[in-house]
């Protein structure tokens, strides 16, 4: 089956959960809608690397996967403002990390918007 049918199936499967999860957010506990939403973005971001990375090991796979986690458990404590910080402080992470691992005379900025 090619991979545009799977995605269109679970596309056509999955939002509509996702919608009524985020309408009718009161029938769940806040732990179990977190637990599914983050569910939900680390498969997102687990394909996203798939497609732009590959299967070979990077360590950009393991800082989407860490932020992903990370950002949508901010949100879940602290509401706007820890997110906010979270998500400024990844950022940040992501930008050090790139420069400890760029080579001298590489200056290629292009690498880190992928």
């Amino acid at each position: 089956m090619d991979s545009h049918v799977k995605r269109l199936i679970t596309g056509i499967v999955v939002v509509p959960v996702l919608i009524a999860l985020i309408v009718f957010p009161y029938r769940f506990s806040d732990i179990v809608f977190l637990g599914i939403i983050m569910a939900v973005i680390l498969r997102g971001i687990f394909e996203y690397n798939r497609m732009v990375f590959g299967d070979e090991y990077s360590l950009e796979k393991y800082e989407g996967l860490f932020i992903g986690i990370l950002i949508p458990v901010a949100a879940h404590m602290g509401g706007l403002p820890l997110m906010s910080a979270t998500a400024t402080f990844s950022f940040f992470i992501v930008f050090l990390l790139f420069l400890l691992r760029m080579k001298s005379g590489s200056s290629d900025l292009m690498v880190l918007i992928k």
